[in-house]
């Protein structure tokens, strides 16, 4: 019925073996062990190491992290497993605390993290035993920046004359290529860069064409290319005349040659036509509109002349009366100017057969043509311009005097 009480005070950390015997007035006795495990001392803050990782699940690598930095892969963050200090409940675990990209946690069970998350993390850690005993204090803070995409290049034409159909046609065009990357991220290592600067003309159609590589600061690359259609050559065109020396016109062919890349847009007359072109009542001149792609212009003409050619002039009529054809070859009388070549006839009050002049004249010449009038009188040519006179004596049928002319054009 009696009971005893005793108490002691632990204090130092460790394990402790307590044996407590207790005896009766009948001298039996009954001993309790008691094991005391005590420990009230954190573990030492654990040591960072960090290591940049190639893929997003690696565990291992040598290849080291520098704090702070950007880089353009993964960050395998591994702490120590320190001792515990005395050795009584021993180490646990470390815990981590994470803010920014990786995300919020708050002393987080892990001894090692794999930092995937684009942007920047900061992490610290502290270590915990198995009493439930942490370290207050926490490793220094690390800050872990993450950056795998590549940034953004747009590439913008400055200066130069601006042509047709997106070509170029004159200055000094210069093409830069504008940086921009993603929100919280490295960011370019140069806002712009030049990527070319064209003032000649592209080799052919498809244009002067450039690319230059540019990084951010994880080191992403990213392509920035450009193409750029120059043309300040004009082109050229020339006119060549067919059919000269006719009646009724002159025909006009115009070609136009390109010297440029951009190629020929437009070949044509300044009137909206192409192709014949008919001689007016005096000499003019044709002009021709040659027009790239680009929008460069030249022009080109030609001039068609108009001769009036005389073509039957004034004989005296005595020297042919007798009837004998071969002294009708003064009359006549062969054109030859300019290349184009008759034989004109004239016979008066048929003294002289037409037949025989005509059989005479082709014999000779093979180029007597045409009919007569009722004075004999050549009369082929009836569309004739500005230069006709004649003075017929009706009553008495002499020739007098008699003029007939033509246009030409070449």
């Amino acid at each position: 019925n009696n009971s005893y009480t005793k108490g002691m005070n632990i204090k130092d950390d460790g394990v402790r073996i307590e044996r407590i015997t207790a005896t009766d007035q009948a001298s039996n006795t009954t001993i309790y062990t008691l094991i005391l495990k005590i420990d009230r001392t954190a573990p030492p803050v654990p040591t960072i190491s960090m290591y940049r990782e190639n893929t997003a699940t690696a565990t291992a690598t040598t290849t080291g992290y520098t704090n702070n930095t950007w880089k353009n892969k993964y960050v395998w963050v591994t702490t120590t497993h320190p001792a515990d200090n005395p050795d009584v409940s021993g180490w646990k675990t470390n815990q981590y605390t994470t803010t920014g990209a990786h995300g919020t946690n708050t002393n987080k069970n892990g001894n090692s993290v794999n930092i995937s998350n684009e942007g920047t993390t900061k992490i610290k850690f502290r270590a915990c035993d198995n009493a439930g005993n942490c370290t207050t204090t926490y490793t220094a803070e690390k800050t872990i920046k993450l950056d795998r995409t590549a940034p953004t290049c747009t590439v913008r034409n400055t200066g130069g004359t601006s042509g047709s159909n997106g070509w170029y046609k004159g200055g000094t065009v210069t093409a830069t290529g504008h940086c921009t990357d993603q929100t919280n991220l490295s960011g370019c290592k140069a806002s712009q860069t030049q990527v070319q600067k064209v003032s000649s003309d592209s080799p052919n159609s498809n244009g002067t064409k450039k690319s230059i590589t540019i990084y951010d600061n994880a080191d992403n690359p990213q392509t920035c290319s450009s193409t750029i259609k120059y043309d300040k050559t004009k082109p050229t065109c020339s006119i060549t005349k067919s059919n000269t020396y006719s009646t009724s016109g002159v025909t006009l062919k115009n070609s136009c040659t390109e010297h440029g890349p951009s190629g020929i847009a437009t070949c044509e007359n300044k009137n909206g036509s192409s192709g014949h072109k008919t001689g007016g009542n005096a000499s003019k001149s044709y002009s021709y509109d040659v027009k790239d792609n680009a929008g460069n212009k030249n022009s080109c003409s030609k001039t068609v002349y108009r001769q009036i050619q005389e073509r039957h002039k004034s004989r005296t009529w005595d020297s042919c009366k007798t009837g004998d054809p071969a002294k009708c070859v003064e009359w006549c009388y062969e054109d030859c100017s300019l290349g184009y070549c008759h034989f004109y006839c004239v016979d008066n009050h048929n003294n002289v057969k037409p037949n025989a002049i005509n059989e005479y004249c082709n014999k000779t010449k093979n180029t007597c043509v045409g009919g007569w009038n009722s004075y004999g009188s050549y009369s082929r040519w009836t569309n004739v311009n500005s230069c006709t006179e004649g003075k017929y004596n009706a009553a008495h049928g002499d020739y007098d005097h008699y003029r007939d002319c033509q246009s030409l054009y070449y």
